[in-house]
């Protein structure tokens, strides 16, 4: 990717700009209500796979555990399942949006 940048400011082309995003929390910060919104408005799942992806979602837990101790359960208000391919693309799906902002700037990928 470098490379591209380098080659670009080198032969004077157009412009360049780079984004990165840090997703090493991204799935701990996932709003379900926003999600589940997404997936009936913007994919039209609805009826039981959409009950089914709700009540997969609802009414997740975790805990801390250390040595022989362990604290009380906190429900997760905010998060997907990591560690599993449909957590993945629930991810995905709740990041969709993001095409909409790059379309906005009529942005170009040089990359090959």
């Amino acid at each position: 990717m470098l490379n591209d940048v380098y080659d670009i400011a080198d032969n004077h082309q157009s412009r360049s700009i780079v984004l990165q995003l840090d997703l090493s929390a991204a799935f701990d910060t996932l709003d379900k209500t926003t999600l589940l919104h997404r997936l009936d408005r913007t994919f039209g799942v609805r009826g039981t796979t959409y009950n089914w992806i709700e009540s997969y979602l609802d009414g997740r837990s975790q805990f801390v555990s250390v040595g022989d101790r362990t604290s009380a359960p906190v429900l997760c208000e905010f998060d997907v399942p990591q560690g599993s391919v449909f957590g993945t693309l629930l991810f995905t799906i709740d990041t969709s949006p993001i095409s909409n902002v790059i379309a906005q700037f009529k942005t170009v990928n040089h990359a090959q």
